[in-house]
């Protein structure tokens, strides 16, 4: 019996990403110099599905920190996390008792909803293109474009994805590039556009930069020298 086409593979392997890492640092300086101060980022792969979205929906303007002990909480209120429905039938007031606030249990009621009632068909994503996949998320009020990236770098793996908003990769491309602030998202995108159409792979890489505690030394040190 036909089952359609296969879903892609998952692309930003630990192999893959180090790959492209090395190929862009051979004719980035900046870049070439970060990985031999610090090595490559981690994989950040995730299974795909609706509660990886829950995932990143909680994750939404908090720390990384802060975003696992919400996570987790949120969990433990569930009888079954990974069944939409006990999301719908469960009480707003006991869903913000975890740490969540009002619109991000809208959210996540209405992520519910469109999984349950079949609005949203989470099996096809991995199918579809990056643009399609940001198309259908964005169609669930409280999701915008930084979830849907977080949604294709993470969980399907796609390799040329650049969240221009979000403040951890801003940051990383700070000190990555030298500059005297933090960049505005239409800032970063014409200093990310000579990474494509692998992108991904440099946004792990501000990633990995924001959680190296030499990450200022390293930046005058590395940008001194390059005047």
């Amino acid at each position: 019996m036909p089952t359609g086409p296969k879903a892609p593979r998952y692309l930003l392997t630990t192999h893959r990403v180090r790959r492209i890492l090395d190929q862009a640092a051979a004719r980035d300086r900046d870049v070439a110099s970060a990985l031999q101060a610090f090595g490559f980022p981690p994989e950040r792969r995730q299974p795909p599905g609706f509660l990886a979205i829950v995932r990143i929906i909680v994750g939404q303007r908090i720390s990384t920190k802060a975003a696992a002990t919400v996570f987790e909480r949120v969990t433990n209120a569930l009888a079954d996390p990974e069944d939409p429905a006990c999301i719908l039938h469960t009480s707003p007031t006991v869903l913000q008792q975890t740490g969540l606030t009002h619109s991000k249990v809208r959210c996540l009621h209405a992520l519910a909803e469109a999984v349950h009632g079949g609005a949203l068909d989470l099996a096809v994503l991995p199918r579809l293109e990056d643009a399609k996949v940001s198309a259908h998320l964005t169609t669930i009020k409280g999701i915008g474009p930084w979830t849907a990236q977080m949604y294709l770098l993470f969980c399907l793996g796609r390799l040329d994805v650049w969240p221009s908003t979000d403040l951890g990769v801003l940051n990383g491309l700070q000190y990555l590039k030298g500059l005297t602030k933090r960049p505005s998202p239409a800032e970063s995108n014409p200093l990310a556009d000579p990474f494509r159409p692998e992108r991904s792979a440099i946004a792990l890489l501000t990633w990995h930069l924001t959680h190296q505690p030499e990450l200022l030394t390293w930046a005058k040190a590395h940008h001194k020298r390059r005047r």
